[in-house]
């Protein structure tokens, strides 16, 4: 960006120049945790619907799925209110055109997803 301060042009420079380890090891983490999304509801038993996209790292999980019985939990969130209340804080799907859905992201440590699942599923705190 041409308007950009001293100090963002010097780190601009500096992630292309040296950032290509840092990238490789996140791009190796958003893949793990991927799977383990994968591997958590498999685990569960549970089936909700969810995408993981092509490419990213966002899980977009329906909460207003009308198949109830393919999450195999009586006490899942089935709502964005409900999983704020429950202290799970993803965006709501609504202006991305996704109504009933939670966008999670996935750029962080497993246990935090492994947190959030469990309460948006389990209610487990």
């Amino acid at each position: 960006h041409l308007e950009a301060s001293f100090l963002s042009q010097l780190a601009l420079i500096a992630a292309y120049k040296d950032g290509g380890a840092w990238l490789n090891a996140l791009r190796h983490s958003i893949d793990y945790n991927r799977q383990f999304v994968d591997f958590y509801f498999n685990y569960h038993g549970l089936h909700p619907d969810y995408t993981l996209g092509q490419a990213g790292y966002f899980l977009w999980l329906n909460l207003e799925s009308k198949d109830a019985s393919r999450y195999n939990c009586t006490s899942a969130a089935r709502s964005f209110q409900a999983c704020l209340d429950r202290g799970v804080m993803g965006t709501d799907g609504q202006p991305f055109g996704a109504q009933g859905f939670i966008r999670l992201n996935l750029a962080c440590h497993p246990r935090v997803i492994e947190q959030a699942l469990d309460r948006i599923f389990f209610n487990r705190f």
